[in-house]
């Protein structure tokens, strides 16, 4: 199974729009679950110079180079996974989110595999 972790900073508080946040994050927390078997997902926040940082960690199998390259350049017609599990859609409208809100989505490899996924969004 899969273990979801959820862990905020205490007295944290973010001025944006509650919906697209929302929606930013479900599409996130949704691809680490779907993608990890076994191991966890983390979903935890943490202060980031003036931004808030969500960040999104699991211990799956990590997202492939090739996919976060068209990832980091925009390349959406290759933003598919290579078992055709994924069209990257949800990770296009996270960052597509991000942007809309004055934030930033990146994306990382984990060292030991796994995917880091990090939005942030501006406190004010």
């Amino acid at each position: 199974g899969v273990a979801l972790e959820v862990e905020a900073s205490p007295g944290l508080e973010l001025l944006s729009d509650r919906s697209l946040l929302a929606r930013a994050l479900s599409n996130l927390v949704s691809n680490a679950v779907r993608f990890t078997d076994k191991g966890s997902v983390r979903l935890f926040t943490q202060m980031h110079g003036g931004h808030i940082r969500f960040g999104v960690v699991d211990t799956g199998p990590g997202i492939p180079p090739a996919l976060l390259q068209a990832f980091e350049a925009g390349t959406a017609e290759a933003l598919q996974s290579a078992d055709g599990l994924g069209s990257g859609s949800g990770l296009r409208i996270a960052a597509a989110i991000a942007d809309a809100l004055q934030g930033s989505l990146v994306l990382r490899a984990g060292a030991g595999g796994g995917t880091q996924a990090w939005l942030s969004v501006p406190m004010a």
